[in-house]
């Protein structure tokens, strides 16, 4: 299958593995060791893995990647093993990084995690040692643990999920939370976000709005300042596993447990749907997604193992399967800075009660086909990278490009075409539009979000239209 990349300005390429890490899952004692999602760190130096082990594993990259200098071909498939390893007392309910995290400043280099009976704990990255613990206690003075578990945007205080509450805690007043927000007044009361508040999520353009998801299927829309519901979307016929602003705070997409849709809402005006993608989804288990720096670009896991991407601009149009895997992908999250993608794999299984010939041949094929960890991909890209000059890519030589303005070859941005495949002809300058470079018998003619290349000869005949035009963006 012919792969189109929408929101990386490539096309017909594929992802390049790179790492892998499988083995540190299989030596484990637990018999089927699945993970629960794998996340990066804020400043992309490494990421953080939770699995059915009660472990928390952090993995670093190697240098010369952190520092963008990607070669698929050099690290190929080479195997990571972490250089962090935290129990956990019991079952991993979630887990998050300090939003801040830098590796360069060892104080904000750390992450939280809930687990089973158990209160919150503060991990220290560097040495795995307990820098803190957060409690909630019920109405039996006993240890209530949390669901989830995220930082607001300035990391001074965090937010956790718990049966028909939302507790916020200081991170600079380790103990009790420093305020309960009750989202229903009690089990039978209809009104407010009933259920257990699976995930949370921050609006990033520190207006204080949040989301929180709800097993009971609703996704309420709070404020920081403001203890009150704003808004209460419902939408999906299981659990929300996941939700996530978009980088403007603009849009909501949540994705939700035995549901193959994630919904994409208006949030800032009329709390409706407006599209809907669909994937593989039809267990409890959390299947994760992610979305582009710009918001674009929709991608995610999917039960039968693919990894789809979906462009958002046109959620009509089929998804392009990047990857394939032999068990159930659960995550797939994109690095912060590089063209990077993480994908975790596996679920559990349960053997059937058999005898004979058919128990032995039912457990051959299980062990064959349980396989558990994640892999690092490297995504497609357009030559040219932040800070270098676009004359040095071939197909940019002798043009001009205007800052902001859309520079397209053939339905492709011009940065990212093959310069032998579309030739390239002088400057053509259109009357109140953008400068750049055309193919051979065409001339630009373009407009901030949509455009089309004319022939020049003969203008009024056939016109092939381009919808949802990239920016250049070149010094």
């Amino acid at each position: 299958m012919i792969c189109s990349c929408p929101f990386f300005g490539m096309e017909k390429a594929m992802p390049s593995s790179m790492f892998v890490a499988y083995e540190e899952y299989a030596e484990s004692h637990c018999r089927n060791n699945c993970l629960k999602g794998v996340k990066w760190s804020p400043d992309g130096a490494c990421l953080l893995t939770a699995s059915e082990d009660q472990k928390l594993r952090l993995f670093e990259l190697p240098q010369s990647t952190v520092q963008g200098q990607v070669d698929s071909g050099e690290h190929a498939t080479g195997e990571l093993r972490s250089t962090l390893c935290v129990n956990e007392g019991d079952s991993i309910y979630d887990y998050c990084w300090y939003p801040l995290m830098d590796s360069a400043a060892p104080v904000t280099c750390c992450f939280v995690s809930t687990a089973r009976d158990h209160p919150i704990h503060m991990w220290d990255a560097y040495d795995g040692s307990l820098r803190a613990t957060y409690t909630a206690r019920n109405h039996l003075d006993e240890v209530a643990s949390a669901f989830s578990v995220a930082f607001e945007p300035t990391g001074n205080r965090f937010y956790c999920g718990f049966e028909r509450a939302v507790r916020i805690f200081d991170i600079s007043r380790p103990g009790l939370a420093v305020e309960t927000r009750a989202t229903s007044k009690s089990r039978r009361s209809h009104e407010g976000q009933r259920g257990i508040i699976s995930c949370i999520h921050f609006s990033p353009d520190y207006s204080g709005l949040y989301a929180a998801g709800s097993f009971a299927g609703s996704t309420g829309l709070y404020v920081e300042n403001a203890p009150g519901l704003i808004a209460l979307l419902g939408g999906h016929t299981g659990g929300v596993t996941q939700v996530r602003f978009s980088h403007d705070g603009l849009y909501l997409f949540t994705a939700a447990r035995c549901d193959g849709r994630i919904l994409l809402w208006d949030a800032r005006n009329t709390c409706q749907v407006l599209a809907s993608f669909e994937r593989r989804a039809s267990t409890n288990q959390r299947i994760g997604f992610d979305l582009s720096a710009d918001s674009r670009g929709l991608i995610t896991a999917s039960q039968d193992g693919r990894v789809l991407v979906y462009d958002c601009t046109q959620p009509e149009q089929p998804p392009a399967v990047w990857l394939t895997f032999g068990e159930a992908a659960n995550a797939a999250a994109l690095h912060p800075s590089l063209p990077l993608l993480a994908v975790a794999v596996g679920e559990r299984r349960f053997s059937l009660q058999m005898d004979g010939d058919e128990a032995l041949q039912g457990a051959h094929v299980d062990s064959k086909l349980r396989e558990n960890g994640f892999s690092i991909w490297q995504l497609p890209q357009a030559p040219t990278t932040a800070g270098e000059s676009v004359a040095a890519h071939p197909a940019a030589e002798g043009a001009r490009f205007e800052v902001g303005t859309v520079n397209h070859v053939d339905g492709a941005p011009l940065l990212s075409c093959d310069a032998d495949a579309y030739p390239l002809v002088t400057e053509v300058e259109k009357d109140g539009g953008p400068t750049a470079q055309a193919p051979a018998g065409y001339v630009c003619n373009h407009t901030d979000e949509a455009g089309q290349w004319a022939d020049s000869e003969a203008r009024d005949l056939e016109e092939k239209e381009i919808e949802g035009c990239a920016r250049a963006e070149v010094p």
